[in-house]
């Protein structure tokens, strides 16, 4: 086993999953520097059905990779995924290779994660300014007693 995947198997699982993610996106990005020419040769050849195979496989790599990483980060914030089976948030892909047939989010699916992750993490942000503001009111009113407090005893 190489370094850089025992390293990356002790990471934490989001980190682990950025990684793949760059990984990914470095692919796709030199899978586009590579494409054929759209000629009758490059498809007579099978360049452009290797280039077209390769670029979907990576492409739904990268929809596995986004869709994990959002439900890492909704059960970080205890909210729902939207459900499997809705043909509108997930995409299924047809693999000769694996039978499971994975799913990713969808176009819709990704806008709805990312809108209910949005609201969840609004909702903890309100929560948690509601505290600080009680504290600091509390705080401030404690100098104030103090200060009345200390006032008095001088005037004595």
């Amino acid at each position: 086993m190489r370094l850089s995947n025992r390293i990356k198997s002790v990471l934490p699982e989001s980190l682990q999953n950025r990684i793949d993610l760059g990984r990914c996106r470095k692919e796709l990005r030199e899978l586009s520097k590579k494409k054929p020419p759209n000629t009758v040769q490059a498809h007579q050849s099978g360049e452009m059905h290797e280039y077209i195979s390769e670029g979907h496989s990576l492409h739904c790599w990268h929809g596995t990779l986004i869709t994990e990483r959002y439900r890492l980060r909704t059960d970080q914030l205890s909210v729902p995924m939207p459900d499997i089976n809705d043909s509108k948030m997930y995409e299924r892909v047809d693999f000769d290779v694996d039978p499971r047939e994975p799913r990713f989010l969808s176009p819709l699916g990704v806008i709805t994660v990312i809108a209910t992750i949005r609201e969840a993490e609004r909702h903890n942000r309100e929560a948690w300014t509601f505290r600080i503001s009680l504290i600091t009111g509390l705080t401030g009113l404690g100098g104030v007693l103090f200060g009345v407090l200390t006032a008095l005893g001088w005037t004595r």
